[in-house]
This record gives C-alpha cells, sequence and structure tokens, in this order.
C-alpha cells in the first residue's frame, strides 16, 4: 500500500511538473511575442516619425517655392500688363480719342518691339519629381495642375517670342536706339512719333495680342500659385510634430 502512494505521488508530481513546464513555456512564447510586436511598433513609430519630419521639410521647402514663384510671375504681369497700357494709350492717340494727360503719360522705357523675358518656376524645378511624395492629395492635385498650367506659358511665352522675332526684328533695329535712349519722363505722345506707329500699328497690335495671352495664361498659375499657397499654410497649421 505504501509503494502505491509513492508511486501515484511520484506520477502527480512529474505530471506537476510537466504542467508547469508547459505553462513556462507558453509565458515564454507569450512574452516573445509581446516583445516582437513592441519591437514592431516601436520600428514603425520611427519610421512614421521620420516620413512626418521628411513631410514638414517638403512642405516647408515648397512654401517658400511658391512665394517665390508669386513674387516672380506678379512681376511678369506687371510688365506684359506695361506693354498693354502702352498699346492702349497709343492706339487711343491714334485714333484722336485720349485726352492730354493720358498722352502726356511717360514713356516707361518698356520697348514695343522686344518684350522676351525669362518665365521659370522654382515650384516645378524643386517639385516636379515630388508630387506623390506629399501625403496631401489636394496638394497633389494642385501641383499636378501647377505643372499642366506652366506648360500652358511655356507655349504662350515661346509663341509670343517667335512672333517678335519674325515680325518685329526689323522695328527692333530701327528705333532700338532711339528707345534706349528715352528718358522716363518721356510722353508717349513722343513716343508715338518716333516709332511712327500709324505706319507700324498693325504689327504693333498683331504683337499684342500674343502678350495679352501669355498675361491671361500668367494670370492662370497665380491663381493655382495662390490656391497652392494656401493649401501649404493650412498643411503645415494642422500638422502635430510627433514627439521624440
Amino acid at each position: 500500500m505504501i509503494k502505491f502512494f509513492k508511486k501515484t505521488r511520484r506520477k502527480l508530481s512529474l505530471k506537476d511538473n510537466k504542467f508547469k513546464f508547459v505553462r513556462f513555456a507558453i509565458v515564454e512564447i507569450i512574452l516573445v511575442v509581446i516583445g516582437i510586436l513592441i519591437a514592431v511598433a516601436i520600428n514603425n513609430w520611427n519610421k512614421d516619425n521620420i516620413n512626418h519630419k521628411i513631410e514638414i521639410g517638403l512642405l516647408e521647402e515648397l512654401l517658400e517655392d511658391t512665394k517665390t514663384d508669386s513674387v516672380f510671375f506678379n512681376s511678369r504681369i506687371f510688365h506684359l500688363q506695361s506693354y498693354l497700357n502702352n498699346v492702349n494709350v497709343l492706339n487711343a492717340i491714334d485714333r484722336g480719342t485720349v485726352s492730354d494727360s493720358i498722352a502726356n503719360i511717360p514713356f516707361n522705357n518698356y520697348r514695343m518691339f522686344d518684350i522676351g523675358m525669362a518665365y521659370q518656376s522654382t515650384v516645378l524645378l524643386n517639385n516636379i519629381n515630388k508630387v506623390e511624395e506629399f501625403s496631401d492629395k489636394k496638394i497633389q492635385d494642385l501641383l499636378r495642375k501647377y505643372i499642366l498650367q506652366y506648360n500652358y506659358i511655356t507655349i504662350a511665352f515661346q509663341q509670343k517670342e517667335k512672333h517678335f522675332d519674325k515680325y518685329a526684328g526689323d522695328l527692333l533695329l530701327k528705333y532700338s536706339d532711339v528707345s534706349f535712349n528715352l528718358t522716363n519722363n518721356t510722353p508717349l505722345k513722343e513716343y508715338y512719333k518716333i516709332i511712327e506707329y500709324p505706319k507700324n500699328k498693325k504689327v504693333i497690335n498683331f504683337l499684342r495680342a500674343s502678350v495679352i495671352n501669355s498675361r491671361i495664361q500668367t494670370s492662370n498659375l497665380l491663381n493655382i500659385n495662390y490656391q497652392l499657397l494656401r493649401a501649404v499654410k493650412e498643411t503645415l497649421k494642422n500638422e502635430k510634430p510627433l514627439k521624440n
């Protein structure tokens, strides 16, 4: 009988030890899995933090590029519009429908037969290949519109320059010295006589059409520029930096 109880107790003890081992192994596995999950979570958080900082940097750079384009293309609008204003006054002088005060507006030294100008975009120069790197779909869409509209600007400005080279090249050579020597206070009515406007007005008004198109396309880009500027500012404002 005593032997029977000893054997029974030994068997129970072995079973208890096996149960403890299994339970210990399960706990170990759970701890390992938890450790792996924590490591993965930390790794993902670090990646998200890095990507977040990178995108914040891209947004800040895009903001500065957009501001640069705004100033630059507004200067293009100013020069294009100055040219058109001059032509409008010269046409009014030719029709005899302008007051003396307007006819005496100073010529601003913007040559009538040479309106070549740069039209590069800092936004495209620095961001044309980064569209997909922005997580904000609105910014992606605006950048795509920006790229498309800049293509229209390129076509418009190239066409304008081609027309000026073809139709105003001889007139530029003929009147360039006179135009360069004009002072800022020379009235447009005097310039009207100097460039023999009645004889050249058909060419000038033909060229005027390509200038108008360039101004329209530039204005359209500035409209997208304004939308992009607002979108980037709003995104940066709402972004909450991740903690280190």
